[in-house]
């Protein structure tokens, strides 16, 4: 489903309306998903590294790093918010840099290899490098993992050259499972860049993909790791991970999907004028809902086809609601009621009772 499509909701609350509803028990409660590590891929979440001086000296301050004395000609000091990997650069050009990154993580530039990075012309580009991340248990298990740096380098308004690196993950976590008679394929991506898919990690920087295999990839939901899952007539959540994301357990949730051809829940919401209303008082109607964030541009372009459309049908029993999720203002002429702003979990009253998902912004920086 796409983004649009998800930040919409449609129910039809029409009396005597026939409802396909699974019988629950079908389904298991809890699927463990083995994974394996799939590199060399090209995602668009990640990164920019920090060359201001400022920053980097504050950074320096209270993570100590060594670097060569001297430092090379034009030599340049960054390093990466994310995971506080530094990096150092050298002959900083427009066409292309020298790169050399702590690696394996001593917090020492010196014992790094230096690489020559061209400036990026199109996606892929850029050099791989390999990370090291280290797990604990007896003894502590060492794996280096794929991070791609592409060079985009700026010109200032005196001419000069600024540097500009942009790192993503340059591999996933993938493996298939089988639920309800049909095979969904799951892909776990690093966004944070830390390396860690424990349940921790993955309510904060991992990001799912889950798909049914028959189904174009179009279809796939793309979630943060503490939402919801959509599987069949269901509702799956993250149990936990595997720390180094060799595996992942989700389990059955007990809220019911909302889903077109279902009678809609009861529940109750003001609107913006402070008058309390309940989705009883539409029966006999089909009503939108539309939940919609101020940070959506998909969900702000549909306005204009929702107005259309009940424009359209102003003789027939439609009825629309939009449930703005942050403070906006609302111009577009519906009749908007406000939920409650993001936060992990199911807690306002049209979310426990529907099992709609929050909606995020999900603002992955892009080269």
């Amino acid at each position: 489903m796409n983004r649009a499509a998800r930040c919409a909701l449609a129910v039809c609350l029409g009396a005597g309306l026939l409802c396909a509803v699974p019988v629950r028990g079908q389904l298991p409660d809890l699927v463990r998903i083995p994974l394996s590590r799939i590199d060399r891929h090209v995602q668009g979440i990640g990164a920019g590294l920090v060359f201001d001086a400022a920053r980097v000296a504050k950074e320096t301050a209270t993570t100590p790093v060594t670097l060569p004395d001297p430092l090379p000609p034009g030599g340049v000091v960054g390093f990466n918010p994310a995971d506080k990997v530094f990096v150092l650069l050298d002959r900083v050009g427009p066409a292309s840099v020298g790169l050399t990154v702590d690696a394996n993580g001593n917090r020492d530039l010196r014992d790094d290899a230096r690489v020559e990075v061209a400036k990026r012309t199109k996606s892929g580009d850029g050099v791989i490098i390999p990370i090291r991340r280290t797990y604990p248990g007896t003894p502590p298990r060492d794996v280096w993992l794929l991070y791609r740096f592409e060079y985009n380098p700026d010109i200032n308004a005196r001419g000069e050259v600024e540097p500009g690196f942009f790192v993503s993950p340059a591999y996933r976590m993938e493996g298939t499972f089988r639920v309800g008679g049909r095979e969904y394929v799951l892909q776990l991506f690093d966004f944070n860049m830390l390396g860690l898919f424990d349940r921790s990690n993955l309510s904060r920087g991992t990001v799912l993909y889950v798909r049914a295999t028959d189904d174009p990839p179009e279809n796939a939901a793309t979630l943060w790791g503490h939402e919801l899952i959509p599987l069949g007539d269901e509702f799956y959540e993250v149990r936990d991970g595997a720390l180094d994301g060799s595996s992942l357990e989700i389990a059955r949730n007990t809220l019911v999907q909302a889903a077109i051809g279902r009678v809609v829940p009861d529940f109750r919401l003001t609107d913006t004028a402070g008058q309390a209303f309940e989705l009883r008082d539409y029966r006999g109607r089909y009503l939108l809902l539309d939940f919609w964030p101020s940070w959506c541009v998909p969900c702000i372009q549909e306005f204009a086809t929702i107005k259309k459309t009940v424009e359209r049908y102003a003789s027939q029993p439609l009825s629309v609601v939009g449930i703005n999720l942050d403070s906006v203002d609302r111009g577009s002429g519906i009749a908007w009621v406000d939920g409650d702003g993001p936060g992990p979990g199911p807690t306002s009253p049209w979310e426990s009772t529907l099992g709609v998902q929050r909606l995020r912004p999900m603002r992955p920086s892009v080269p």
